[in-house]
């Protein structure tokens, strides 16, 4: 603990969560420093750090019995931050009060874990397939925490430095790292070397580079939000396909499906496919329909209907019209990539068609994933839960 007595409560809240997140018992005693325990209560100068507040009570929400100090925390955090939150404007503003309606690890990822394994038991349900889906949730976990990272907690400035490491993919570029990301970038090289156990490395790889692509994706989305800008449709169709996560979650699964993926099929993955760009297609437009109004009160944010908005000059009714047509199109061609002849075996194509699948369970009405009380509790509970009649 002698490492974080000069550490402020912002960083040490984020270290807290990582390794919380991730399995290990991290002691809340590194909180002790701002509690006066004579008095009783927690020093009155963390009231005057907003952002430190913030990720305080967001590790609160990871507490276990016996963890006083952050029962004691959620209580006199909630009503600090609504105090403050009256003093605040713009971007900080959204963000307390986002915290205090849904704190990230309520609802991102901790409790994610049944989404993402109903997600990623869409892929493939057959047993054999287990490997595969214990590495690519343990892939789409991370690239939660990554997204995240990149979205709400991450400087435009860490980001980079992020970005950079994730490049590099090297131990040695943890030191330019803040403190608080350290932990993750360690896990995120950490799993790919355990993948690469399996050894398939041309796989292994695949997957190391796509994870790659996708935090450069990221990274340019956070560019375009920090400075306002809102990209053509085609580039934005051109970062946006990658950040979907369908090519890297496909790729991932590769490594555990055994020795149906051949020399020809992993060609075939690596050739951009027809059926792949059309389910990355569905993913990112049909997010983009049905989260477009929360993203905007969240944060200014460029999605494919503002894009289209811009680069077409036309109305968003018949943005959101001219982009569902889109969505329908990919489906034509991922109806067309499952006909027979085709290129590899259809178990190879069933995670880039269940994936399509997906999006249109969680997101045709609602956004089912981000409130999965509107849409997915209901289909986990009958899936996982609820006896099927004798």
């Amino acid at each position: 603990m002698q490492s974080y007595h000069e550490a402020d409560l912002y960083t040490i809240s984020i270290h807290f969560q990582v390794f919380r997140i991730f399995g290990y018992k991290f002691s809340c005693d590194v909180f002790n420093k701002f509690k006066d325990f004579s008095m009783g209560e927690f020093t009155e100068d963390i009231t005057t750090d907003a952002r430190g507040m913030m990720s305080f009570y967001e590790s609160a929400q990871l507490r276990i019995s016996g963890e006083s100090i952050l029962d004691e925390a959620v209580s006199f955090l909630e009503t600090k931050l609504k105090t403050v939150e009256k003093t605040l404007q713009g971007a900080l503003a959204r963000q307390v009060k986002h915290v205090l309606e849904r704190p990230f690890h309520r609802g991102h990822p901790i409790d994610r874990v049944p989404e993402c394994y109903v997600w990623i038991l869409s892929l493939f349900s057959e047993p054999y397939y287990s490997q595969a889906r214990i590495i690519t949730t343990k892939v789409i976990l991370l690239v939660l925490v990554l997204d995240d990272t990149y979205d709400a907690y991450a400087t435009i400035e860490e980001i980079r430095l992020l970005t950079d490491a994730i490049n590099r993919w090297d131990i040695s570029a943890m030191p330019q790292l803040p403190e608080y990301i350290k932990p993750f970038y360690e896990i995120i090289l950490n799993e790919h070397a355990e993948f690469n156990k399996q050894g398939l490395t041309d796989l292994t790889e695949a997957s190391k580079k796509a994870f790659q692509e996708q935090a450069r994706g990221y990274h340019q989305e956070a560019e375009w939000r920090h400075s306002g800008e809102v990209p053509s449709f085609e580039e934005y169709m051109r970062i946006g396909l990658p950040t979907s996560t369908h090519d890297l979650l496909c790729k991932s699964a590769l490594i555990g499906m055994g020795k149906i993926v051949t020399q020809e099929a992993y060609a075939w993955y690596q050739s951009h496919p027809k059926i792949m760009i059309a389910s990355q297609t569905i993913s990112r437009l049909q997010d983009d329909v049905m989260t477009v109004e929360f993203e905007r009160e969240r944060a200014p944010s460029a999605t494919g209907i503002d894009t289209y908005m811009k680069t077409f000059g036309v109305s968003e009714n018949v943005a959101v019209e001219a982009i569902n047509k889109m969505v329908e199109n990919a489906w034509k061609d991922i109806n067309e990539g499952c006909l027979k002849p085709r290129e590899v075996p259809m178990d190879l194509l069933a995670p880039i068609v269940n994936l399509a699948r997906m999006i249109d369970v969680a997101y045709k009405h609602n956004d089912g994933f981000t409130f999965p009380e509107k849409t997915l509790k209901e289909i986990i509970t009958l899936l996982l839960c609820v006896s099927v009649p004798m």
